[in-house]
Protein backbone atom coordinates (compact mmCIF):
# COMPACT_ATOMS: atom_id res chain seq x y z
CA UNK A 1 0.00 0.00 0.00
CA UNK A 2 1.43 3.35 -1.08
CA UNK A 3 2.17 5.87 1.61
CA UNK A 4 -0.26 8.83 1.71
CA UNK A 5 0.93 12.01 0.04
CA UNK A 6 1.39 14.84 2.50
CA UNK A 7 1.62 18.45 1.27
CA UNK A 8 1.80 21.75 3.03
CA UNK A 9 -0.54 24.53 1.90
CA UNK A 10 2.38 26.18 0.13
CA UNK A 11 3.28 22.97 -1.70
CA UNK A 12 -0.37 22.38 -2.63
CA UNK A 13 -0.62 25.91 -4.01
CA UNK A 14 2.56 25.43 -6.04
CA UNK A 15 1.28 22.11 -7.40
CA UNK A 16 -2.04 23.68 -8.38
CA UNK A 17 -0.30 26.55 -10.15
CA UNK A 18 1.98 24.14 -12.00
CA UNK A 19 -0.93 22.00 -13.15
CA UNK A 20 -2.87 25.11 -14.22
CA UNK A 21 0.11 26.20 -16.31
CA UNK A 22 0.25 22.73 -17.89
CA UNK A 23 -3.44 22.94 -18.76
CA UNK A 24 -2.90 26.31 -20.47
CA UNK A 25 -0.25 24.73 -22.70
CA UNK A 26 -2.40 21.75 -23.65
CA UNK A 27 -3.80 21.29 -27.13
CA UNK A 28 -7.39 20.08 -26.93
CA UNK A 29 -7.48 18.90 -30.53
CA UNK A 30 -7.50 15.17 -29.61
CA UNK A 31 -10.61 15.32 -27.39
CA UNK A 32 -12.24 17.73 -29.83
CA UNK A 33 -11.68 15.22 -32.64
CA UNK A 34 -13.21 12.51 -30.47
CA UNK A 35 -16.11 14.83 -29.66
CA UNK A 36 -16.65 15.40 -33.37
CA UNK A 37 -17.13 11.66 -33.85
CA UNK A 38 -19.53 11.54 -30.91
CA UNK A 39 -21.57 14.40 -32.39
CA UNK A 40 -21.67 12.72 -35.80
CA UNK A 41 -22.89 9.50 -34.21
CA UNK A 42 -25.57 11.33 -32.23
CA UNK A 43 -26.80 13.22 -35.31
CA UNK A 44 -26.99 10.03 -37.38
CA UNK A 45 -28.89 8.29 -34.63
CA UNK A 46 -31.31 11.18 -34.39
CA UNK A 47 -32.04 11.12 -38.12
CA UNK A 48 -32.48 7.35 -38.22
CA UNK A 49 -34.71 7.23 -35.15
CA UNK A 50 -36.55 10.44 -36.02
CA UNK A 51 -35.98 12.27 -32.76
CA UNK A 52 -34.41 15.41 -31.33
CA UNK A 53 -31.12 15.42 -29.36
CA UNK A 54 -33.27 15.33 -26.20
CA UNK A 55 -35.03 12.16 -27.36
CA UNK A 56 -38.31 13.79 -28.37
CA UNK A 57 -39.83 12.13 -31.47
CA UNK A 58 -40.21 14.34 -34.55
CA UNK A 59 -43.67 15.07 -35.88
CA UNK A 60 -44.56 12.61 -38.69
CA UNK A 61 -44.88 13.74 -42.29
CA UNK A 62 -48.20 15.32 -43.12
CA UNK A 63 -47.87 14.39 -46.79
CA UNK A 64 -46.39 11.07 -47.83
CA UNK A 65 -43.62 11.31 -50.41
CA UNK A 66 -44.47 10.08 -53.90
CA UNK A 67 -40.86 9.40 -54.88
CA UNK A 68 -39.86 5.86 -55.65
CA UNK A 69 -37.22 4.37 -53.41
CA UNK A 70 -37.06 7.23 -50.88
CA UNK A 71 -37.76 7.15 -47.18
CA UNK A 72 -40.95 8.45 -45.61
CA UNK A 73 -39.04 9.30 -42.43
CA UNK A 74 -38.97 13.04 -41.67
CA UNK A 75 -35.84 14.85 -42.94
CA UNK A 76 -34.66 11.75 -44.78
CA UNK A 77 -35.92 12.47 -48.27
CA UNK A 78 -32.65 12.16 -50.21
CA UNK A 79 -30.41 12.53 -47.15
CA UNK A 80 -28.91 15.89 -48.17
CA UNK A 81 -29.49 17.55 -44.78
CA UNK A 82 -27.95 14.70 -42.81
CA UNK A 83 -24.98 14.52 -45.22
CA UNK A 84 -24.37 18.24 -44.86
CA UNK A 85 -23.71 17.71 -41.13
CA UNK A 86 -22.04 14.32 -40.77
CA UNK A 87 -20.02 14.34 -43.98
CA UNK A 88 -18.63 16.54 -46.66
CA UNK A 89 -22.00 17.11 -48.31
CA UNK A 90 -23.08 20.44 -49.74
CA UNK A 91 -23.57 22.97 -46.96
CA UNK A 92 -21.22 21.28 -44.49
CA UNK A 93 -19.71 23.64 -41.91
CA UNK A 94 -16.70 22.58 -39.87
CA UNK A 95 -13.83 24.26 -38.05
CA UNK A 96 -11.41 22.37 -35.81
CA UNK A 97 -8.49 23.96 -33.98
CA UNK A 98 -6.56 23.21 -30.80
CA UNK A 99 -9.27 24.91 -28.76
CA UNK A 100 -12.45 25.05 -30.85
CA UNK A 101 -14.84 22.79 -32.74
CA UNK A 102 -17.61 24.20 -34.93
CA UNK A 103 -19.97 21.83 -36.76
CA UNK A 104 -23.20 22.37 -38.58
CA UNK A 105 -24.84 23.12 -41.90
CA UNK A 106 -25.64 26.23 -43.88
CA UNK A 107 -28.25 24.67 -46.16
CA UNK A 108 -31.05 27.14 -46.73
CA UNK A 109 -33.70 24.76 -45.40
CA UNK A 110 -31.79 23.79 -42.24
CA UNK A 111 -33.12 26.55 -40.01
CA UNK A 112 -36.71 25.90 -41.09
CA UNK A 113 -36.47 22.25 -40.05
CA UNK A 114 -34.55 22.95 -36.84
CA UNK A 115 -36.91 25.65 -35.54
CA UNK A 116 -40.07 25.19 -37.62
CA UNK A 117 -41.91 27.85 -39.59
CA UNK A 118 -44.56 28.62 -42.19
CA UNK A 119 -44.03 28.57 -45.96
CA UNK A 120 -46.19 30.82 -48.16
CA UNK A 121 -45.99 31.37 -51.92
CA UNK A 122 -43.87 34.28 -53.14
CA UNK A 123 -45.06 34.78 -56.71
CA UNK A 124 -48.02 32.42 -56.97
CA UNK A 125 -51.45 32.18 -55.41
CA UNK A 126 -50.79 28.76 -53.86
CA UNK A 127 -48.11 26.24 -53.08
CA UNK A 128 -48.14 23.04 -55.12
CA UNK A 129 -47.30 19.82 -53.30
CA UNK A 130 -46.64 16.84 -55.62
CA UNK A 131 -48.83 13.82 -54.97
CA UNK A 132 -47.65 11.54 -57.77
CA UNK A 133 -44.21 10.38 -58.90
CA UNK A 134 -44.71 12.10 -62.25
CA UNK A 135 -45.53 15.40 -60.55
CA UNK A 136 -42.44 15.10 -58.36
CA UNK A 137 -40.20 14.40 -61.35
CA UNK A 138 -41.57 17.41 -63.23
CA UNK A 139 -40.07 19.79 -60.68
CA UNK A 140 -43.15 22.01 -60.58
CA UNK A 141 -46.69 22.30 -61.90
CA UNK A 142 -45.68 24.76 -64.66
CA UNK A 143 -43.24 22.18 -66.03
CA UNK A 144 -45.62 19.24 -65.84
CA UNK A 145 -45.91 18.95 -69.62
CA UNK A 146 -49.64 18.25 -69.96
CA UNK A 147 -52.71 20.39 -69.23
CA UNK A 148 -54.01 20.29 -65.67
CA UNK A 149 -57.19 21.77 -64.24
CA UNK A 150 -58.14 22.96 -60.78
CA UNK A 151 -60.29 20.49 -58.88
CA UNK A 152 -61.98 21.82 -55.77
CA UNK A 153 -61.84 19.42 -52.85
CA UNK A 154 -64.33 18.75 -50.10
CA UNK A 155 -62.36 20.41 -47.30
CA UNK A 156 -63.00 24.13 -47.62
CA UNK A 157 -60.00 25.74 -49.30
CA UNK A 158 -58.34 22.46 -50.31
CA UNK A 159 -57.93 22.11 -54.07
CA UNK A 160 -55.91 20.03 -56.48
CA UNK A 161 -54.32 20.24 -59.89
CA UNK A 162 -55.73 17.21 -61.65
CA UNK A 163 -55.71 15.46 -64.99
CA UNK A 164 -58.37 13.40 -66.78
CA UNK A 165 -56.93 10.30 -68.40
CA UNK A 166 -59.07 8.33 -70.84
CA UNK A 167 -58.36 4.67 -71.53
CA UNK A 168 -60.89 3.17 -73.92
CA UNK A 169 -64.30 3.88 -72.49
CA UNK A 170 -62.98 4.54 -69.01
CA UNK A 171 -61.99 7.94 -67.69
CA UNK A 172 -59.69 8.27 -64.70
CA UNK A 173 -59.10 11.35 -62.58
CA UNK A 174 -55.56 11.76 -61.25
CA UNK A 175 -54.73 14.36 -58.59
CA UNK A 176 -51.13 15.35 -59.30
CA UNK A 177 -50.73 18.36 -56.96
CA UNK A 178 -52.29 19.59 -53.77
CA UNK A 179 -52.86 23.34 -53.73
CA UNK A 180 -52.54 25.13 -50.41
CA UNK A 181 -52.03 28.74 -49.32
CA UNK A 182 -49.48 27.84 -46.66
CA UNK A 183 -47.60 24.93 -45.15
CA UNK A 184 -46.59 24.95 -41.49
CA UNK A 185 -43.41 22.96 -40.92
CA UNK A 186 -43.09 21.70 -37.34
CA UNK A 187 -39.77 22.08 -35.54
CA UNK A 188 -37.69 18.92 -35.83
CA UNK A 189 -34.44 19.72 -33.97
CA UNK A 190 -31.54 17.70 -35.38
CA UNK A 191 -28.63 19.61 -33.81
CA UNK A 192 -28.05 20.03 -30.10
CA UNK A 193 -26.56 18.44 -27.02
CA UNK A 194 -28.65 15.76 -25.37
CA UNK A 195 -27.82 14.53 -21.88
CA UNK A 196 -26.06 11.39 -23.12
CA UNK A 197 -23.92 13.31 -25.61
CA UNK A 198 -22.92 15.85 -22.94
CA UNK A 199 -21.97 13.02 -20.60
CA UNK A 200 -19.81 11.33 -23.25
CA UNK A 201 -18.05 14.56 -24.23
CA UNK A 202 -17.44 15.46 -20.59
CA UNK A 203 -15.91 12.03 -20.00
CA UNK A 204 -13.71 12.41 -23.10
CA UNK A 205 -12.25 15.71 -21.89
CA UNK A 206 -11.85 14.53 -18.30
CA UNK A 207 -9.92 11.42 -19.31
CA UNK A 208 -7.71 13.42 -21.67
CA UNK A 209 -6.80 16.07 -19.09
CA UNK A 210 -6.15 13.50 -16.37
CA UNK A 211 -3.87 11.53 -18.67
CA UNK A 212 -1.94 14.61 -19.80
CA UNK A 213 -1.45 15.85 -16.22
CA UNK A 214 -0.50 12.42 -14.89
CA UNK A 215 -3.42 12.01 -12.51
Amino acid sequence: MAAPLELTLGQLSALANRKAAEIERLSFRPPLEDSKLLIIGAVRQGFQQGMSPDGIPWAPLKFQRPYAGTSNKPLLNFGFLQASIVGAGRGHVEKLTDFELIMGTNLESAGLHQFGGTITPRRAKALTIPLTKEAARAGGARRFGRPLFVLQGNEGETAFLAEKVTKGKQQKLIRHYLLTKRVTVPARPFLGFGQQLVKEIDSTFTEYVEKQLGF
